[in-house]
C-alpha cells in the first residue's frame, strides 16, 4: 500500500476505515478533517498492517531519515537507492550532510543496500554501515543490473543469483536501475528466512504501478505526469523525453511546470528546457509555491517561447490548445501540480494534505 498526500494513491478501502480511525483518536480528526487522510503516525500504520496480517512492508521515508517517522519500527532491511540535493534548507547543502541524514535509518546488524551515487555519499553510508555492523551490498560490486535493449527489461546479478530477462512496469532507464537495487533488498533482508520464486519476483515487477512517476494519464495529445523536483530526478525525466521525442520532428514538447520557491528552479529548469518547445509556467494555492513572476525570473537562457499562467486548471488549457494529438504535454515540477492536474483531467476536486 502506497499512501500520498499529493496524488490520491490512498485506496478506497482505507478511505471508508475514516470514521474508525477518528472514533479511536480525536487528535486524528483535529489533524486530519478531510476524507482521505493520512495515517496520524507511522506507528498507526505499523499497527494498521500488523492487524491485517501484512507479510512484508515497504515504508518510505519522508525526507532525510535521522528523526523520519519510520525509525519507530525494526527493519529487515534497508534500501538507499540515491543521494541528490534537495530539501537543503533541511538536510545540508553538500552530499556528504544529507547522505548523513539519509544514513539515520541505517539499524545494527540490519543488510543495507546502497544504489548508485557520488562517492562522497556513497563513504557516508559505508561507515555508518561499518559502525553498525550492518551487512553492505552495493551496486556495481555486488549485484549489477544490465538493461536489455527494448528498454523494459533487465538482467540483475549478484553473487549468489541470476535473473535474467526481468520486466520493469515503471517507465524510465532510471526505473530499471532502481527496480535492480528492490530485487538486491529483497536478497539480502527477506529470501533468507523466506522462499520467493523468480515467478514471484517477475510477478511484482511486471505488476507495480506508481502514480505521478513518468504516469501517462491521457493520449492524443500525450499527458505526462512526472512529480521530480530537484535536478538529479529532471535529468531523469528528460532523459525519458528525450526517448519520446527523439527521431519524431513533428512531435512538440509543452513543459507544464510550477514548483516551491525554496528548490534549485534554475538547475532544474537546466535539464528539461533544452528539449521544450514551449514552457507553461504556473503557481499551485501553497504558501511556498513560486509564483509565475518568481518563475520567470529563474529562467535560463537561451529558453523557448514562455507563458504565464497564474491558475493550474487554466495552464492545462491553455497548454491542451497548442497541443496537437502527436504532441507531449509534461506535468512537472511538483507533486502538488501533478495531484491537482490529475484531479482536473478526472473531474474531481483536489485537496492536498499539507504537512
Amino acid at each position: 500500500m502506497i499512501v500520498d498526500a499529493h496524488c490520491h494513491i490512498m485506496p478506497p478501502e482505507f478511505r471508508s476505515r475514516y470514521g474508525e480511525l477518528v472514533r479511536r483518536d480525536r487528535t486524528f480528526a483535529a489533524l486530519f478533517p478531510r476524507p482521505n487522510p493520512r495515517l496520524a503516525t507511522a506507528e498507526e500504520l505499523i499497527e494498521d498492517m500488523d492487524r491485517e496480517g501484512v507479510d512484508v512492508a515497504v515504508l518510505e521515508v519522508g525526507m532525510g531519515g535521522r528523526f523520519d517517522a519510520t525509525n519507530v519500527c525494526q527493519p529487515c532491511g534497508v534500501l538507499v537507492t540515491n543521494v541528490s540535493f534537495d530539501h537543503e534548507a533541511y538536510l545540508g547543502h553538500t552530499l556528504e550532510a544529507i547522505a548523513y541524514e539519509k544514513a539515520g535509518i541505517i539499524k545494527t546488524g540490519v543488510p543495507l543496500v546502497i544504489g548508485p551515487m557520488a562517492e562522497e555519499a556513497h563513504a557516508v553510508l559505508r561507515r555508518r554501515a561499518n559502525e553498525l555492523g550492518a551487512p553492505l551490498s552495493q551496486y556495481g560490486s555486488d549485484f549489477t543490473i544490465e538493461a536489455q535493449e527494448a528498454g523494459d527489461r533487465f538482467t540483475y546479478r549478484s553473487s549468489t543469483r541470476t535473473y535474467s530477462s526481468l520486466p520493469c512496469a515503471l517507465n524510465g532507464a532510471h526505473q530499471l536501475v532502481n527496480a535492480g537495487c528492490a530485487v538486491a533488498l529483497l536478497e539480502q533482508s527477506v529470501m533468507p528466512s523466506r522462499v520467493i520464486s523468480e515467478e514471484s519476483i517477475v510477478q511484482g515487477l511486471s505488476s507495480v504501478s506508481w502514480e505521478g512517476r513518468l504516469e501517462t494519464i491521457r493520449t492524443h495529445p500525450l499527458v505526462v505526469c512526472d512529480g521530480a523536483h530537484n535536478p538529479a530526478a529532471a535529468a531523469g525525466l528528460a532523459c525519458y523525453l528525450h526517448s519520446m521525442i527523439d527521431g519524431v520532428p513533428e512531435r512538440k514538447l509543452i513543459l507544464l511546470i510550477a514548483m516551491m520557491r525554496d528548490k534549485n528552479i534554475t538547475a532544474f529548469l537546466a535539464e528539461l528546457l533544452p528539449l521544450a518547445d514551449v514552457l507553461i509556467c504556473t503557481q499551485i494555492e501553497h504558501s511556498r509555491s513560486a509564483t509565475v513572476h518568481e518563475l520567470h525570473n529563474e529562467l535560463p537562457t537561451p529558453a523557448p517561447p514562455v507563458y504565464g499562467v497564474p491558475t493550474p486548471s487554466d495552464a492545462l488549457a491553455l497548454a491542451n490548445q497548442l497541443a496537437d494529438s502527436r504532441d507531449i504535454i509534461c506535468v512537472t515540477g511538483s507533486l502538488f501540480l501533478v495531484g491537482a492536474v490529475k484531479s482536473m483531467l478526472a473531474g474531481s476536486t483536489y485537496a492536498p494534505i499539507v504537512g
